[in-house]
């Protein structure tokens, strides 16, 4: 057996494991809705709800198109969301990942709601709640409160803020999560929204162990709580742009390189 050619293959090999894992880096996605996205729609339709896709709309303002509709209060989680990844063992964004996300809401009436809508990056699977990005929440018939919002999986909350926004009125957000950041250099969650300010919460480390986050998804949807269908809010949002992660093809491309080249020689 030649141990040097050996070796030399091991460090060459682990030198592109490097570089393949450096390439998967974020990429961005924007979308102004202009056609139909084919999201994941989950549950809705159901209870009452009815949105998704607004091919006709422009509640939150520019040209037709949009996403949203009628939110209820209702038992089953639900979303309507890119689902950019499987979700499966690590294929997720997580508090070691840079996040990013950003567009365009309206809350456009509010009727007795008692419930949240979430805006940002989310998990697709139901028995998981983690998300981060945009929290909205009922405070008066004529004001939502808005947080900078971190869902573990197990449905721990955690915010910053509350900002106060009007029902009627569409508004600029974005957010960026850091995932060193932070007074502890742990992660921070940003968010900004335009005309109201900017609001902010950071990551522990007992969060970090204790309350994980799996990110496999970006959408809109509202969480699981007891059903009153005629609690509603119509909410919409446009002009999404969000982080997602390179696909694992490029690691793969390169492992595969790797293989060919040895076995020419």
């Amino acid at each position: 057996m030649n141990f040097g050619k050996s070796s030399n293959f091991l460090a060459v090999f682990a030198i592109l494991v490097a570089l393949a894992a450096q390439a998967r880096a974020a990429i961005i996605v924007t979308n102004n809705f202009d056609s139909d996205p084919l999201w994941t729609g989950v549950n809705n339709t159901s209870g009452g709800a009815n949105y998704g896709f607004s091919p006709g709309t422009s509640n939150a303002g520019g040209s037709a198109g949009e996403v949203g509709g009628l939110f209820t209060r209702q038992a089953a989680e639900n979303y309507y969301a890119h689902v950019f990844m499987s979700g499966v063992g690590t294929d997720v964004l997580n508090y070691d990942s840079e996040i990013e996300g950003s567009g365009r809401f309206i809350v456009s009436s509010l009727s007795a709601f008692d419930n949240n809508v979430l805006i940002g990056h989310r998990s697709s699977s139901l028995s998981d709640f983690s998300f981060l990005g945009l929290f909205i929440a009922e405070s008066t018939p004529s004001l939502v409160r808005t947080y900078a919002g971190i869902v573990a999986d197990d449905g721990t909350l955690f915010l910053g803020g509350p900002m106060f926004a009007s029902v009627g009125t569409a508004y600029d957000f974005g957010y960026d999560y850091d995932p060193q950041g932070g007074v502890n250099s742990l992660g921070r969650l940003t968010l900004t929204v335009t005309g109201l300010g900017t609001v902010f919460t950071d990551v522990s480390a007992s969060q970090r162990s204790a309350d994980p986050i799996f990110l496999n998804a970006f959408g809109i949807g509202t969480p699981s709580v007891s059903s009153v269908p005629s609690n509603q809010a119509n909410v919409f949002f446009d002009n999404a742009i969000y982080t997602i992660p390179e696909p694992t093809s490029v690691v793969l491309l390169c492992l595969a390189g790797l293989a060919l080249a040895r076995r020419r020689r």
